[in-house]
């Protein structure tokens, strides 16, 4: 079992989720397209970079993003390889790329705009790492880490978010898995990129001095002027600042092993509470397995009944 960095944070939401899905490796009730989106989106941001996209015609990127979205539904992970998509309201593939494309490309036209990104040196990008932290074996892909301005010889690791949830200010500072991926840099190996399957993995040792959550939705202009906390936009106005910051220092970090030795131990001990909620509940992939457990600890019927209400698809 190798966990990942957002499994500290599925503990913290619910210890039966994370039993379910990290430990016992049951497979999710359905794949949802948006997962899906997601990867497809990394995966073209990578070749902006790697290929040097930054004035390619909106057909081009378009293109790649659906090669990179059916790439992406079928190469699924081992445990998800006989779970199928929910299309839900979407129906299919193609109402996928009509619900998405137009957000998709405007967030990939913003991003390629943005000399943040144009003129960032990218050390590493969808960089494969595993590493041991507090007795558990973690892996993961780290999406990008750049060289920080100003010549100081830190590391600004980036998190790429394509969904609509932003974070909250007081939780972003304790982001697990931000500063999961700030010890991945400095503790990890890496796999080398580009080399053949068996090529020896190896440390990178690069100290982090700022982690970003790189929200792309706000990059999507307003198409009318508007009022969002307070603050007043004009059409074409971005939706927000984009980059959300955490400074990482090393007092930060060593809470942060802190807090992951603290969890390993409730690991072992096997402690996976429930906190059951209308919202998470509904739109968890082992929601279904989870019920079958809770028996008479939990109406079936009313949580059913919300799953339908609330959930995606």
């Amino acid at each position: 079992m190798r966990l990942h960095p957002s499994s500290l944070g599925d503990w913290q939401g619910c210890g039966k989720r994370f039993e379910l899905a990290e430990i016992k490796r049951e497979p999710p009730a359905y794949r949802h397209p948006a997962a899906l989106n997601g990867t497809a989106i990394h995966h073209v941001i990578d070749l902006i970079h790697r290929e040097g996209l930054w004035t390619a015609t909106p057909e081009r990127i378009s293109a790649l993003y659906r090669d990179a979205f059916l790439y992406a539904e079928s190469h699924a992970k081992d445990h998800e390889r006989d779970v199928p998509v929910r299309w839900g309201d979407l129906v299919d593939r193609d109402g996928a790329f009509r619900e998405f494309e137009p957000d998709v490309l405007a967030m990939l036209d913003g991003y390629r705009a943005d000399v943040r990104n144009r003129d960032s040196k990218i050390l590493l990008s969808e960089a494969n790492w595993r590493a041991t932290f507090g007795g558990h074996d973690w892996e993961g892909t780290l999406d990008q880490a750049r060289e920080m301005w100003g010549g100081s010889g830190l590391v600004h690791l980036v998190d790429l978010k394509s969904g609509a949830e932003r974070p909250h200010a007081v939780a972003h500072r304790m982001w697990p898995q931000g500063f999961t991926y700030a010890m991945a840099l400095r503790d990890a190996v890496f796999r080398p990129v580009g080399a053949d399957e068996w090529a020896p993995w190896r440390p990178q040792q690069l100290e982090v001095g700022r982690v970003s959550w790189l929200h792309l939705r706000d990059y999507i202009p307003y198409e009318r002027a508007s009022t969002r906390g307070g603050v007043s936009y004009k059409k074409g106005d971005l939706r927000g600042p984009v980059f959300y910051d955490v400074e990482i220092t090393p007092a930060r970090l060593d809470s942060h092993a802190r807090e992951i030795a603290m969890f390993a131990e409730a690991v072992k001990l096997g402690r996976f509470e429930r906190r059951p909620s209308t919202y998470q509940c509904s739109r968890c992939k082992v929601f279904e397995r989870c019920l079958l457990e809770f028996g008479s600890a939990l109406d079936v019927r009313d949580a059913a009944e919300g799953a339908a209400i609330y959930g995606e698809g």
